[in-house]
């Protein structure tokens, strides 16, 4: 009898490493969201899986994806899976100089980093 069907969570909750340690995420994974991908899942179930994939290297880690719009003047969220209702809150960010953290960083082509909130207060 056929394996169950998986949802994207499962899919990449394989936890050996690929032999090039400088790599994080384990070879099972990568193959497992080629997959996703190669088998048309929709673009948000790939990206939520990125993320998630991206969370489960530390306790505690949230993971966004942004995209550009099509005019490539603002970015969406469009995965935030371990943020459930952030998306519809969040609205759009402005890429230009004072265009948030992510908006910053693709205006000025360089990593922003910035204080968590709550190691701020």
């Amino acid at each position: 009898m056929g394996k169950a069907a998986q949802s994207p969570a499962e899919v990449l909750s394989g936890r050996g490493r690929a032999k090039d340690e400088s790599c994080p995420f384990s070879m099972e994974s990568v193959l497992k969201l080629q997959k996703l991908i190669f088998a048309g899942s929709p673009l948000y179930e790939v990206l939520a899986t990125i993320a998630q994939l991206v969370e489960s290297q530390a306790d505690g880690l949230s993971c966004t994806i942004w995209l550009a719009d099509e005019d490539g003047k603002e970015l969406y969220c469009a995965a935030a899976p371990s943020l459930p209702g952030f998306i519809a809150q969040v609205g759009t960010m402005a890429i230009g100089p004072k265009g948030g953290s992510c908006g910053t960083a693709i205006y000025r082509r360089e990593p922003v980093y910035v204080t968590p909130l709550a190691a701020s207060v």
